[in-house]
């Protein structure tokens, strides 16, 4: 258990200046899981190649060509995705080429 913990030990997380005695009582983990799908970022694009183990390349509208996996819910319903299939991408907040297909559009 930590008994004195200096107050010039801070954490800076999403503009909220944290001691490290709020984080251990709030429990940080929590903190970034709540709000890590809301730095998510959604994009449109369309499938260019299909790779093994459900993961995909995708190119999104503005250009860019991402690394893409089946979301579970997609998985868990059998949704096939093809070549040529516009999809909608989460893309991850910590890595700009990775993402998760989410919905599959026509």
């Amino acid at each position: 258990m930590i008994s004195y913990i200096p107050s010039e030990i801070t954490f800076i997380l999403d503009d909220n200046i944290l001691t490290l005695a709020e984080k251990i009582s709030n429990g940080i983990d929590n903190y970034l899981m709540e709000n890590k799908d809301k730095k998510a970022l959604r994009r449109e694009g369309q499938v260019i190649e299909s790779l093994p183990s459900t993961h995909f390349r995708i190119k999104l509208d503005d250009g860019q060509e991402i690394l893409a996996h089946l979301a579970g819910k997609l998985r868990l319903h059998r949704i096939r995705i093809l070549l040529g299939d516009r999809v909608t991408v989460e893309i991850s907040p910590y890595d700009d080429k990775k993402g998760r297909i989410v919905y599959r559009g026509k």
